[in-house]
């Protein structure tokens, strides 16, 4: 796992973790406003060594609540889902 303290308060705003030891992150999770909880969160959801989906702490609760999906591949997200909806396309 690689950490970053962007802003150097001693407290890292942004974390890589490469699960396969491939050299390639399979997830990053940053905390865009530094109070110390994930408000962004990306993921390689099909191994392929890309970050295609990303889940949002939109209001700071601290709980996941928007995600949004890279379905066809292109490396820009097109699809949104709110915590219970099925979502729309961008």
């Amino acid at each position: 796992m690689a950490r970053v303290d962007v802003d150097q308060d001693g407290v890292p705003d942004a974390a890589w973790v490469d699960y396969d030891g491939d050299g390639r992150a399979n997830e990053a999770v940053v905390d865009v406003d530094g109070d110390g909880r994930a408000d962004e969160v990306y993921v390689d959801s099909d191994g392929d060594g890309v970050l295609d989906t990303v889940y949002l702490d939109t209001d700071g609760d601290g709980v996941m609540d928007v995600r949004l999906v890279d379905t066809d591949g292109d490396g820009e997200m097109d699809r949104v889902i709110g915590r219970g909806e099925e979502g729309f396309d961008l």
